[in-house]
């Protein structure tokens, strides 16, 4: 992984979501459910981080076939 965040969905906490629900991949599990508590939907813990300066973003299926693409900007 060179730059950008790396998630698999396959094998994680959550691998299906219906119509409208969300979920979240965090970096740090711990840090985050000590700060938020326990009661949201996490999938797992990515590696890598997001550079501030923005980047592309991708969400693959099983088949590489792209859900969606957007441009990540911390402005």
């Amino acid at each position: 992984l060179v730059g950008g965040v790396d998630f698999a969905f396959s094998g994680s906490a959550i691998t299906r979501l219906a119509p409208g629900e969300r979920v979240l991949v965090v970096r740090n599990r711990v840090a985050f459910e000590s700060r938020y508590g326990t009661g949201l939907p996490v999938a797992g813990q990515y590696l890598g981080q997001l550079d501030n300066g923005g980047e592309r973003l991708q969400l693959l299926d099983p088949l590489n076939e792209e859900i969606l693409d957007f441009t990540y900007a911390d402005a």
